[in-house]
């Protein structure tokens, strides 16, 4: 009969305390497809209809970050104008998200994906990208996620369009198709173009 008791009054009060709760657990495995160089056959996890991390654009995996959860937790790196990641977990982890560790890890990478963000790790390096030395190790190690600082990236000058015809230039007129990230585009550019 206590069991049962306990059982009712969590059901009545817990919605009050977690309010924004979100059932979605991602496993480590999940998370490590996030930090790969190129986003093929991600967990459906990340796609519109759970977390809106990534969309489906043309056979490709774009970093929308358009879900519910991606856009509070933007939202607060933007009002605070940064944040740590200890921040991050303390705002996020507790009432009234009780969102997943792994979760709010995974948005963050979905941001620094579309190049909404760039990160300064404990040691004051800066990582822009998913490619950059030391995300891994961010991202892999709770303390270091915890000392790491996430800073908005600012107005995005080029958009999304432009970068979508960009990429669609590479893989028509050059045969070399592209995510649409900056570093992805710059590398090409790089391979491409380096004599002009």
């Amino acid at each position: 009969k206590f069991s049962v008791a306990i059982l009712k009054a969590a059901e009545r009060v817990m919605p009050t305390l977690f309010e924004h709760f979100d059932p979605v657990t991602l496993h480590p495995s999940e998370l490590d497809q996030l930090l790969l160089p190129e986003l093929t056959g991600p967990s459906t996890k990340f796609l519109k209809d759970e977390l809106g991390i990534l969309e489906l654009d043309s056979g490709k995996y774009q970093p929308t970050c358009s879900g519910v959860i991606p856009v509070r937790i933007r939202d607060y790196m933007e009002s605070e104008d940064g944040v740590s990641g200890a921040s991050l977990l303390a705002k996020f982890a507790g009432p009234p998200y009780a969102y997943q560790p792994e979760v709010i890890k995974a948005c963050v990478l979905g941001l620094l994906r579309g190049s909404r963000l760039k990160i300064e790790d404990e040691s004051g390096n800066e990582i822009t990208a998913v490619r950059d030395a030391g995300v891994r190790e961010v991202f892999d190690k709770t303390t270091s996620f915890r000392r790491a600082q996430f800073i908005p990236a600012g107005d995005d000058d080029i958009g999304i369009r432009a970068r979508a015809k960009i990429c669609k230039f590479f893989d028509e007129q050059l045969g070399e198709p592209l995510d649409r990230e900056d570093n992805a585009i710059a590398d090409a550019v790089q391979k491409h173009f380096q004599n002009v």
